[in-house]
């Protein structure tokens, strides 16, 4: 029997290396993100009804 074994990146500790507002940009981009998701999966709905 074989084991699954999966390579880890090992990414170092860093504090205080982001700026401040990065926690802001970030919840930002996702906003925009979930905001296009929710959009496409409206048109794509849009078009299936009109196609059947």
């Amino acid at each position: 029997m074989s084991k699954n074994t999966e390579a880890k990146a090992e990414i170092p500790a860093q504090q205080n290396s982001l700026p401040f507002w990065y926690g802001d940009l970030l919840s930002e981009i996702k906003g925009t993100v979930s905001g296009a998701r929710v959009r496409a999966q409206r048109a794509v709905n849009t078009e299936l009804v009109q196609m059947y």
